[in-house]
C-alpha cells in the first residue's frame, strides 16, 4: 500500500465530522420513506377505517335525532326556568324588607327576609289620568291596571285604556299574563302575552306579544319598560311604554309614557297616577 499524501490525510480529517453528522439524518429520512411507502402500498381504505356516508337531510333518522335533541333542550330549559321562578318569594310590598330590597329570591329565605311575612303572591292596582296628542289633535285619557303573581311563574294582568277628543272615543282592553324569564331586584325580564281589543273609533281584536323590563335600582325608585306588537288578521299595531315611580310603603306615585303606533300614526300619551300593592 502506498503512502497517504498530506492532502489526503487532511481531506479525511475534514470529512469525518460531516460523515458522522449526516449519517443519522439519512437514517431518519429512510424511516420516513419506509412509512410513506407502506401507506402507499396499503391505500386509503386500509389506513383509515371506513366511515358511513352522511345521512341526507330528508332521511327520517336525521329528523328523529334532531327532534329528540331539540325536545331535550326545551325540556331542560323549562325545568331550569320553573326552578328559578318557583323559588321567588316576595316582600309584602316593594322595598318592604329591612334590607331595602323589594323582594327575596333566596330558596332558604335567609338574611333580612327570615323575619318577613314573605309572600308567594303579590298584587298591584294602578290608576292614572293622562293627556294625549295625535296628529296635532289633543285630548284626555285615563287608564287602570291590575296585576299579580301566580307561584312566581305567571303574572296575570288586566289593563283598560280610554282616549277621547273632539272627534270621538277609543277604548282598549288587555287580558293576559307576563311570563317572567328571570326575577331579580335589579332586573326582571319577562314576555307579556295577552288578548286585546280596541273599540269605538276603530275595532281590532288581536294578540299582544312583546317584552317587559322592571327594575328596582335604589330605594325608593322603580323603572318599568315594555313594548311589543298587537297582531290581528287585518291590521298590526305597535305599542311602547315606560314608567318611573317613587315608592312610599305600600303606595307609589308614578308618571310615564304610552305610545300606540299604526304605520306612521302615533298616539302619544303622557300619564301620571298612583298605585297600591297588596
Amino acid at each position: 500500500m502506498g503512502r497517504c499524501l498530506w492532502w489526503q490525510r487532511s481531506l479525511c480529517v475534514l470529512l469525518l465530522p460531516t460523515i458522522l453528522t449526516v449519517s443519522p439524518l439519512y437514517a431518519d429520512l429512510g424511516e420516513i420513506g419506509d412509512e410513506v411507502e407502506k401507506d402507499q402500498e396499503q391505500g386509503p381504505d386500509e389506513r383509515d377505517p371506513p366511515r358511513p356516508p352522511p345521512l341526507p337531510r330528508d332521511d327520517p333518522r336525521t329528523e328523529e335525532d334532531e327532534t329528540g335533541m331539540a325536545f331535550a333542550m326545551v325540556l331542560a330549559g323549562v325545568f331550569i326556568w320553573a326552578g328559578l321562578n318557583l323559588s321567588s318569594y316576595y316582600a309584602p310590598y316593594p322595598y318592604g324588607s329591612p334590607g331595602g330590597w323589594p323582594r327575596a329570591v333566596s330558596q332558604d329565605l335567609d338574611g333580612p327576609f327570615l323575619s318577613l311575612d314573605v309572600k308567594r303572591a303579590r298584587g298591584t292596582f294602578r290608576v292614572a289620568g293622562a293627556l294625549f296628542e295625535e296628529g296635532g289633535d289633543r285630548g284626555n285619557a285615563a287608564s287602570a291596571y291590575a296585576s299579580g303573581t301566580l307561584l312566581g311563574l305567571f303574572w296575570p294582568e288586566a289593563e283598560y285604556r280610554w282616549w277621547q277628543d273632539d272627534s270621538g272615543t277609543l277604548n282598549f282592553l288587555r287580558l293576559g299574563a307576563i311570563i317572567p324569564i328571570v326575577q331579580t331586584d335589579p332586573l326582571t325580564l319577562g314576555v307579556p302575552v295577552a288578548g286585546t281589543v280596541h273599540w269605538n273609533e276603530f275595532e281590532v281584536w288581536g294578540v299582544a306579544v312583546g317584552g317587559f323590563l322592571q327594575s328596582y335600582p335604589v330605594r325608593p325608585f322603580s323603572i318599568e319598560i315594555r313594548g311589543g306588537t298587537i297582531t290581528s288578521p287585518e291590521v298590526r299595531l305597535w305599542e311602547v311604554g315606560g314608567r318611573l315611580a317613587v315608592h312610599l310603603n305600600r303606595f307609589e306615585i308614578g308618571a310615564g309614557y304610552y305610545g300606540l303606533i299604526h304605520q306612521d300614526r302615533i298616539i302619544h300619551t303622557i300619564e301620571a297616577g298612583v298605585a297600591v300593592h297588596f
